[in-house]
């Protein structure tokens, strides 16, 4: 992040303050809104779902909420899932992680625009799968690759790709190295996702099948939980980028596995994996598409009765049991790493503390009863305790990261807005695949929508914009070119309806995700736009927007939007020709703890197309 300027106390004081006085209005502004919908004074209110009339004051005053009284009050005042994700935002700082498994007709629909773009016309094996990991798009070099897989319900490749990788007989062969450079991460994922939705029935039945696969069940019981004990969501999010060797055909291949997250599914699991060669070019031929394949083709549909089953794969030796975050466990473990064993086992390995010296010795604000419950998992910490008992007991980002989630159901605030260095050097890579290799005008932006990458077509859409203010031209900072430069109004077709108004509420959230002091840039952003007449009446707009309509839960960048631009005629410059664009956006998985995005404007008809051709 960057140097704060001189006077940095106030500017720290300043910037925390505004983060919080915006969280403080939204809370007062939710909960008010919504109880006057009922048409209930706060006495009222609080006599009918058995509040103290004290805590309704103080929660309208913007007071803390707990976790339990933030569910309480979700049933109390009848909030829609748009409205109560909004209220999450503010209370954990981010919309609730994986909040639905279930599939949406209305997110399909974005989804299948999105897919257009990112999906098929990768030239490498991709998939893109919902939260449950159900293959929800595919390109045709996905089916090659898995041609001699035959067909199953429920755990073949075109059906469910981490369950193919952990239950199918064929994984092996297929994923040289296949228990450390495949299983481990596959297996971490799924404990993640299953300590945010244990009652998920699909997910009951995988953890259910890895307890009858001994190693499956060793990983998970043991290595899963010392990864995710010591590295957190890093074990995850380094699983993009990553080296890993495939079986394609007769031969072995090295390739680089990447990620990408669809903006609007950010928060339902979805992810798209793609498998490309390290000296980026095609791991398979590009042939016409296999017979009887559509080329946007969603997942198989489970096989008949009759179809043949592939066994489950052999039982195999259990392997010594590894060291585990807190207790051993005996026999079936539910959760792989409870809050609890967490806390155990940085006390008790890592600071080799007794409860009571650790509360003394640290600035945890509770007593050692508490704070013994935690250990135990009869109670969790309260959210804005997490980053003082990472603090506390040293943990590194990843798994402070991971906590937070564990505590809340939530990812992380953004904190900062830059990559470390070693992460850098990986992005380089990814963007090559997903920036470079994409046909149509993409950017690649860091936390404060600085572009750190852009194509080719991108540069070529946005030749005709002349040097504006500093930092706004649009391969420089796409959010500064939005705001504040004068072609923004020509080029991007109703600007203020169709790209200001997003983007400014995309700010807001942003804002509201933050903890601490703003970085340097997002403090300049609210300074410029406030000098401004026109731009400070949206901002004011977007803080005050209706509550009932929720920014966080529903991201604001226009992922799957129809939209127009006006780029000039190549044969007479003076005159501009009107496009039609879909806009979407993805979020490289590496760079979700900072902010990163990348934005694509492709064809309406064909993200092939070039727009200006």
């Amino acid at each position: 992040m960057n140097a704060l300027p001189e006077h940095a106390d106030a500017a720290h004081s300043s910037s925390t303050t505004q983060t919080h006085l915006l969280r403080m209005r939204r809370q007062r502004d939710l909960l008010r809104t919504h109880r006057l919908l009922l048409g209930l004074t706060q006495e009222e209110f609080a006599h009918r779902n058995g509040f103290s009339v004290r805590a309704v004051v103080d929660w309208e005053n913007a007071g803390r909420i707990t976790m339990a009284s933030l569910y309480a009050l979700r049933d109390a005042l009848r909030m829609s899932p748009q409205a109560f994700d909004e209220l999450f935002a503010v209370v954990t700082g981010a919309a609730p992680s994986l909040r639905s498994l279930a599939v949406d007709p209305d997110l399909d629909r974005v989804t299948a625009r999105w897919a257009a773009v990112h999906v098929h016309t990768q030239p490498n094996p991709t998939v893109l799968m919902d939260g449950g990991w159900h293959a929800r798009h595919y390109n045709a070099s996905w089916v090659q690759i898995f041609d001699q897989v035959e067909p199953h319900p429920t755990d073949h490749p075109l059906t469910n790709p981490l369950r193919f990788l952990m239950f199918h007989p064929l994984a092996p062969e297929l994923f040289p190295e296949w228990e450390e450079r495949w299983l481990v991460t596959a297996v971490a994922q799924f404990a993640m996702h299953y300590a945010l939705h244990p009652t998920h029935p699909a997910l009951q039945e995988m953890r259910s099948k890895i307890h009858e696969i001994p190693l499956l069940e060793d990983l998970y019981a043991h290595r899963a939980r010392r990864e995710l004990a010591e590295r957190g969501v890093d074990v995850i999010f380094e699983g993009d980028v990553d080296r890993r060797p495939v079986v394609v055909g007769p031969d072995r291949s090295e390739i680089v596995l990447t990620v990408l997250i669809p903006w609007h599914a950010l928060d339902c699991g979805y992810q798209m994996m793609t498998m490309s060669p390290l000296d980026n070019s095609t791991l398979l031929p590009q042939d016409a598409d296999p017979p009887g394949l559509p080329r946007e083709s969603v997942h198989l549909r489970p096989q008949g009765p009759n179809a043949p089953r592939t066994p489950t794969p052999p039982a195999r030796p259990r392997a010594a049991a590894s060291s585990s975050a807190g207790q051993e466990p005996q026999g079936y473990v539910e959760r792989a790493l409870t809050v609890g064993q967490l806390l155990l086992w940085y006390r008790t390995r890592l600071l080799g503390l007794s409860q009571e010296r650790l509360v003394r010795a640290t600035e945890l604000p509770v007593t050692v009863r508490t704070y013994g419950d935690w250990e135990r998992d009869r109670r969790l910490p309260q959210a804005e305790y997490v980053p003082i008992i990472a603090r506390a007991m040293k943990m590194p980002d990843g798994v402070r990261y991971y906590l937070h989630n564990l505590v809340t159901g939530a990812d992380a605030p953004v904190v900062g807005t830059r990559l470390s260095p070693e992460v850098a050097q990986r992005s380089a890579l990814w963007a090559r695949i997903h920036v470079d290799g994409q046909p149509a005008p993409t950017a690649m932006m860091d936390g404060a929508w600085q572009v750190v990458y852009c194509n080719e077509p991108f540069r070529h859409l946005f030749a005709h914009v002349p040097a504006g203010p500093a930092n706004s031209h649009p391969t420089q900072n796409w959010l500064r070119y939005v705001l504040f430069h004068s072609d923004a109004r020509e080029t991007l077709g109703e600007w203020r309806e169709s790209w200001l108004a997003g983007t400014m509420a995309d700010l807001v959230v942003s804002l509201t995700r933050q903890r601490g002091a703003l970085p340097a840039e997002h403090r300049a952003f609210i300074n410029d736009i406030e000098s401004d007449p026109v731009l400070g009446d949206v901002y004011a707009r977007s803080l005050s927007q209706n509550p009932s309509t929720s920014a966080a839960s529903a991201p604001s960048l226009g992922d799957g939007d129809i939209r127009t631009i006006w780029i000039p005629d190549p044969t007479d410059p003076k005159t501009r020709l009107k496009r039609h664009v879909c806009v979407t956006v993805g979020v490289p998985l590496h760079g979700k703890a900072k902010g990163f995005c990348m934005l694509t404007i492709s064809d309406r008809d064909d993200a092939a197309t070039s727009l200006l051709s």
